[in-house]
């Protein structure tokens, strides 16, 4: 049984389930199990809850080789905050297929917010002894691979590191 879908911010975002039962529409969770994909479903998984990843005093999206590591500290030395910010670095607009032209602002802005909610969530959770910064800049108008989460211990930088990239 569909739920309502009355004033569902996602109807806009999710367009196709307006055509579903006759021109009636489908609210958007009821379309993702009419039309989800279960190996794109385990991707978003990785995206969505990500494992987390302690390497030496850095916490990680995924493992980084060693190298990569030594090279950023090199560059920039007591700079822990800036390495993992850049290290943890996510471009929202790579959830889509290079030929998707459905991607958009509005969409790329609300992952993005939901992602920041969800890293901030498992972050705390995983590591309640911590302080992490996870930062999302929504700011509108900007081409679409620039829209990127990131996060960085704050116990190794007060300060921001926004612009870095």
């Amino acid at each position: 049984m569909s739920r309502s879908k009355t004033n569902d911010p996602l109807e806009e975002l999710v367009p196709k389930t307006k055509a579903w039962n006759d021109g009636k529409g489908i609210d958007v969770r009821d379309w993702v199990s009419c039309e989800g994909d279960f190996q794109l479903a385990v991707g978003y998984s990785t995206v969505f809850w990500p494992e987390f990843f302690e390497i030496g005093k850095y916490v990680l999206t995924g493992p980084a080789p060693a190298g990569l590591i030594r090279d950023w500290e090199t560059r920039y030395p007591n700079e822990f905050g800036r390495i993992e910010a850049v290290l943890n670095h996510f471009h929202i607009a790579t959830l889509r297929r290079g030929d998707d032209d459905e991607a958009s602002e509005e969409r790329v802005l609300h992952i993005g917010n939901v992602l920041k909610q969800i890293y901030i969530a498992k972050l705390k959770m995983n590591f309640p002894d911590r302080e992490f910064e996870v930062v999302f800049d929504d700011t509108p108008g900007k081409d679409l691979m620039d829209y990127d989460l990131t996060f960085y211990q704050t116990r190794h930088e007060r300060r921001k590191v926004f612009g870095f990239f």
